[in-house]
């Protein structure tokens, strides 16, 4: 993933890309980096073009990808819900002549960058058309990352802006964010701000800094009760109020109570 971000920023771009995954973060991320490395700020209203595949057809899609570039030289593509590649069921009656888009993966254009988006977990493996789109595109995994990915994935990004961050904050980091991705690096973008200057992240900086999760709240907040710490708990109680959130309710939720085995 870093190294396919890598080289959108050094401008050396695929053809074609295929985005499989749910994490928002990467699908976003992604998307932002192609726009940037492969539109000035003058063709993005004339070469860039984002698609639903549920209410456009594949031809049109294929037909713009094949389109001139208009004063700059790429275009770039964005085609999101290619449910022909999928198992999923759509409501779209969209139907999609997909031997055009067959002869264009075997061939595709060298001024135009076609990305599809599969918000799914993964494509059906089965189809002629899935097979082909896999061996001629570049593959981007955005699925959601375990515990052990999501730290490889916030050192990797810490190293690539120069950061250093240890273990033991990742792993604080991860766990105050509820182990969201997309919430981690939204974190870890304002700490690196905080930081700009030392470029160390250190746990005591993702206590400060870090915005807690709710179960985290919630999980303290009894914490809290259990020390008798009534201030404490009144602090944490009052922060979830101004969030919109309901202690009492969500207190219910995460801490249910052990279930009693039946006695003989």
């Amino acid at each position: 993933m870093i190294s396919e971000w890598k080289k959108i920023e050094k401008k050396e771009f695929a053809p074609i890309y295929l985005i499989i995954g749910t994490e928002d973060y990467i699908i976003n991320e992604t998307k932002k980096r192609l726009v940037a490395g492969v539109l000035g700020e003058e063709d993005t209203d004339f070469n860039y073009a984002n698609f639903d595949l549920d209410e456009t057809a594949i031809e049109q899609v294929v037909e713009e990808a094949e389109t001139i570039p208009f004063f700059g030289d790429r275009r770039l593509i964005i085609a999101s819900n290619p449910s022909f590649l999928t198992t999923e069921k759509t409501k779209s009656k969209m139907e999609h002549r997909t031997t055009r888009l067959e002869d264009y993966l075997k061939e595709p254009v060298e001024y135009s960058i076609l990305v599809f988006i599969a918000h799914v977990d993964k494509l059906d493996e089965r189809k002629k058309l899935t097979k082909l789109i896999k061996k001629q595109a570049t593959i981007i995994d955005a699925k959601r990352p375990n515990e052990a990915e999501m730290q490889k994935w916030l050192q990797a990004i810490s190293n690539f802006n120069e950061f250093k961050m240890d273990n033991s904050a990742t792993d604080r980091l991860i766990e105050l964010t509820g182990g969201q991705l997309t919430t981690a690096m939204n974190e870890l973008d304002k700490l690196m701000l905080y930081k700009l200057e030392e470029r160390v992240i250190l746990s005591s900086d993702i206590e400060s800094l870090v915005v807690r999760s709710l179960e985290q709240n919630i999980f303290l907040l009894l914490d809290k009760m259990i020390a008798l710490d009534v201030s404490g708990a009144l602090s944490i109680y009052y922060d979830l109020l101004k969030q919109k959130e309901e202690p009492i309710k969500n207190f219910g939720t995460y801490c249910k109570p052990v279930p009693i085995a039946d006695s003989d």
